[in-house]
């Protein structure tokens, strides 16, 4: 079988057959990024924060901690009466720092979408 000329000159041929052995030499298993100024802020800004970002996750567990431990503090864990008023107010300390904690991990704000489903096509089987 001849070569089959789909009308592409031989000039045309020839640099396409170049394309594709420079193309069949690239090695996968090496990258040589094109490393912009954007690409250096991101990094330097990425290295400065994450000590930020560390410190401010600790404080935030080491206030939940504290928060949760004053609000079950002597209450027994008695889980067939509801905590009073003033127990439950010291539950507010908590989410706030809970939503300081996602903002600072990242997570600005999570929606709820949507409608609750009826008991009937979605049973909880409590055991």
């Amino acid at each position: 079988m001849g070569d089959v000329n789909l009308g592409v000159s031989a000039e045309e041929r020839e640099q396409l057959q170049k394309q594709l052995d420079v193309e069949k030499n690239i090695n996968p298993f090496t990258y040589e990024p094109n490393f912009t100024p954007y690409e250096a802020l991101k990094l330097v800004l990425g290295i400065v924060t994450v000590p930020v970002k560390f410190s401010l996750f600790i404080f935030c567990l080491f206030n939940i901690w504290i928060w949760g431990k004053i609000m079950t503090m002597g209450s027994g864990f008695n889980a067939n009466e509801p905590l009073p008023l003033w127990r439950r107010m010291l539950f507010f300390p908590c989410f706030l720092f809970n939503r300081l904690l996602l903002l600072v991990m990242g997570v600005v704000w999570i929606e709820k979408t949507g409608k609750v489903a009826r008991t009937i096509d979605a049973p909880i089987v409590v055991c």
